[in-house]
């Protein structure tokens, strides 16, 4: 069997990192403190800082982010969310988890997102409600045409 090509070297990232990562693991486990804590609250408010918001929140996964982000924006039973065909299974398991249907739409060769031709609502659309926050390369994501709700720049005030 070949040699397997690694997707990510995680042993150079930690040693690279090794002092860093050692003591803050340390401090965690020190204090106890494995859920919320100060180093949480901490990555929220640099997080808040560097996207220009105000608040920011910090959850265990971009899956639990995903389906956080269309609770939020009360997507649920009845509705189809567009999403690209090339995404992560975890974007759709959200969207399945939310209560809506996700729908697989093409990308865009230039930009990798969502290609805009692509949106348009199809006839068997009844509810549709929203595209996955990621879909769209940021700044540029058009209204949808299709949906109840208008497009929002998620995480902006």
């Amino acid at each position: 069997m070949p040699d397997a090509v690694p997707l990510v070297d995680v042993r150079a990232a930690y040693l690279a990192q090794r002092a860093e990562l050692d003591a803050a693991v340390a401090g965690v486990v020190g204090r106890g403190g494995f859920i919320l804590g100060p180093e949480v609250a901490a990555f929220e408010a640099a997080f808040a800082s560097f996207c220009g918001t105000r608040r920011a929140v910090g959850v265990a996964s971009g899956t639990a982010a995903i389906h956080l982000a269309l609770a939020a924006l009360g997507v649920g039973p009845g509705d189809e969310v567009a999403t690209v065909a090339h995404t992560f299974t975890a974007s759709a398991e959200a969207i399945v988890h939310a209560g809506a249907r996700p729908r697989f739409v093409d990308v865009d060769e230039a930009t990798g997102g969502m290609d805009p031709k692509a949106r348009s609502c199809p006839s068997t659309c009844t509810g549709c409600r929203s595209t996955c926050p990621r879909s769209w390369p940021w700044p540029a994501r058009p209204a949808c045409p299709w949906s109840r709700t208008p497009p929002r720049r998620m995480g902006r005030p």
